[in-house]
């Protein structure tokens, strides 16, 4: 997804703009995160309405001020995704629209565009000040609710909006949380002793349905990518960043594949846990397939005929239930 840009719009995109809106039009979908584009059928219109949304002297009284984006594919310039960044909330706000609202064309949906974006913006929001982010979804919105907690949204509650009679999910996503080494913290307090560890990875498909393996530098044989969760992260996170730092690969995270807790391990260096393994189905948005010659060995996709030496309990687990051995 290298060609993708989260840009504030300009005139130069008037088109692409009226397009954007027709789309939403044609569809009957709301047009959410975009400053009310709904309204405007001349792209001039808006974006003065836009500029004069982001100065404090010029916002509609009652509104908060806020920073319209546009998320552009560059290879055809078009609009595939729009994001509105509030940056205080209103009492309205506060309950209901939160600090950002987004939208993909409908005809761009399932591509892992939001996820993508929402991940572009939130830098943008911290540098605001921002340190607590609110989003909120409708109830039932599983492909907005997976792209929220894909980027560390932690559910909090269930409200009823009255004006649009809708319930409304809300998440909140912490910025100030910087995850550090858990590991070796705990470690140098208790030493090789026995601890609970939390683990997260998945499990990403080809077409013809075979599984992309990793061969471990650590033990030189086959699991599944995926790491342990470190402070601040959300399995969800943790399956997102380590399927980047082990195979190169953009993924947003699908359905559960299960939760594995019955898992003794003892490493090398005489470290001993009880792991929690979480495992996801997941989908690739963007990246390029890599091996970093240090953790992963060797990337290849193996079919339920193909099985290889796999030097783990919990992926041994995993692999059965994919592939439907044992479970």
């Amino acid at each position: 997804m290298v060609d993708l840009k989260l840009i504030e719009p300009t005139p130069e995109y008037a088109e692409q703009i009226k397009a954007y809106r027709k789309e939403f039009l044609d569809n009957g979908d709301s047009m959410d995160g975009t400053s009310g584009l709904r309204r405007y059928e001349d792209p001039q219109d808006w974006l003065k309405v836009v500029s004069d949304h982001k100065d404090p002297k010029t916002v509609q009284p009652g509104h908060s001020p806020a920073t319209q984006y546009i998320f552009v594919r560059e290879s055809d310039r078009k609009i595939v995704g729009m994001i509105d960044i509030r940056h205080v909330l209103t009492d309205y706000l506060s309950k209901y629209g939160g600090h950002i609202g987004y939208s993909v064309a409908p005809s761009e949906r399932r591509k892992g565009y939001a996820s993508q974006m929402l991940k572009r913006a939130l830098p943008i929001v911290r540098g605001m000040g921002i340190e607590r982010v609110l989003i909120t979804c409708d109830e039932g919105n599983e492909g907005s609710a997976r792209t929220i907690m894909n980027n560390g949204g932690i559910y909090e509650s269930t409200v009823y909006e009255p004006d649009e009679q809708i319930n409304l999910e809300r998440y909140w996503i912490d910025l100030k949380a910087e995850p550090k080494n858990y590991i070796k913290w705990i470690r140098s307090k208790v030493g090789h002793e026995k601890i609970i560890l939390t683990c997260a990875g998945g499990c990403v498909f080809n077409d013809a349905g075979a599984v992309l393996m990793q061969r471990r530098g650590d033990t030189n044989k086959w699991g599944f990518p995926g790491g342990m969760m470190e402070l601040g992260e959300t399995p969800q996170m943790t399956a997102v960043r380590e399927l980047k730092e082990e195979t190169g690969l953009d993924v947003e995270v699908g359905d559960l594949i299960g939760v594995f807790t019955d898992i003794d391990v003892r490493y090398a260096n005489g470290d001993v846990a009880q792991c929690i393994v979480i495992g996801y189905r997941l989908n690739v948005v963007g990246g390029t397939l890599t091996c970093d010659g240090d953790e992963t060995l060797e990337l290849r996709y193996f079919s339920k005929d193909e099985k290889p030496e796999i030097g783990s309990p919990a992926h041994e687990e995993v692999w059965n239930v994919i592939f439907g051995e044992g479970r």
